[in-house]
């Protein structure tokens, strides 16, 4: 039993040694070398090399012209060039590392412990370095730059992210198109509470009406008759409540126009400005 394990391992060794020379090299393409053939032609021989390497294994093995091997193996060639055969590609290095950062981002695997990974014997892994190249490149579709200004407020932030702000109205609209797929968009957006309330055009955190997703207002925070308060703001209603601001009228803390349009289901308050606040409300109490 032990020699015909050995003899299997040689045998499928030897059979994988045979593919990759001759996906390498000829690729059953009358000679001609595998690295002058236009990436279509490549996947189709590589689907053809490895229809062999099953005949083979299934025990037709090639031993003349008119052999059972060549005729099932022209009825299987038809088969690809009908785009009819079932067998998968074999897998290019740029695809295997594009699919192993996608898995590394999706796990929140960093570079070190990536490394590590890769250093055990027999990983397969792509290098590290060959991943951060690969993320540079995809990062490069949508550049990312500094913004300054000396002020955070209403008029400075339209002044210099009005770009950026159209840019992300129009990906939202028409969706983006990257590496022969596309892709709809539809933005979330998370910032401390000061920002957010200058992007919707809301008042500050100390208003009457500070909430960014309801009409919540100071007078009604310790109201716990009140059984649930669900997001009530919309960007239909802005418009009437801005003229309502003009006329001097309540707008429930609506002062400017949105510099973006996204639904406020869609909008969160990061949680470390107000955990800091709270702790330090909740220290100062403990020592004063």
């Amino acid at each position: 039993m032990a020699m015909e394990n050995a003899l299997l391992k040689e045998k499928v060794s030897n059979l994988e040694k045979k593919l990759a020379a001759s996906v390498k090299e000829k690729a059953f393409n009358r000679g001609k070398a595998f690295s002058s053939l236009s990436p279509s032609r490549r996947d189709t021989e590589s689907k053809k090399s490895e229809i062999f390497c099953f005949l083979y294994l299934k025990g037709f093995p090639q031993t003349g012209q008119h052999s059972e091997w060549m005729v099932m193996k022209d009825q299987l060639c038809q088969k690809i060039n009908a785009g009819q055969a079932t067998v998968q590609p074999i897998e290019s290095e740029d695809e295997k590392i594009k699919k192993v950062l996608l898995a590394k981002d999706n796990a929140l695997l960093n570079d070190a412990g990536y490394h590590e990974l890769k250093m055990v014997p027999g990983s397969g892994l792509p290098s590290l370095s060959k991943l951060k190249k690969e993320r540079k490149r995809q990062n490069a579709a949508i550049p990312i730059e500094p913004i300054h200004t000396e002020k955070e407020g209403h008029e400075q932030l339209t002044s210099c992210m009005k770009s950026i702000f159209q840019e992300m109205k129009d990906l939202e609209r028409n969706g983006l198109d990257y590496n022969g797929r596309h892709f709809k968009i539809e933005w979330l957006v998370c910032s401390d509470w000061k920002f957010l309330a200058i992007l919707l055009g809301l008042s500050g955190a100390r208003a009457k009406y500070f909430c960014i997703w309801c009409r919540c207002s100071k007078e009604q925070i310790l109201d716990f008759l009140i059984n649930s308060w669900d997001i009530s703001r919309n960007h239909e209603e802005i418009p009437a409540l801005l003229q309502k601001k003009k006329q001097k009228k309540e707008c429930f803390g609506h002062n400017n126009e949105p510099l973006i349009h996204v639904p406020f289901d869609r909008v969160v308050v990061d949680t470390l400005q107000p955990l800091s606040k709270n702790n330090g409300k909740l220290l100062n109490q403990v020592f004063l």
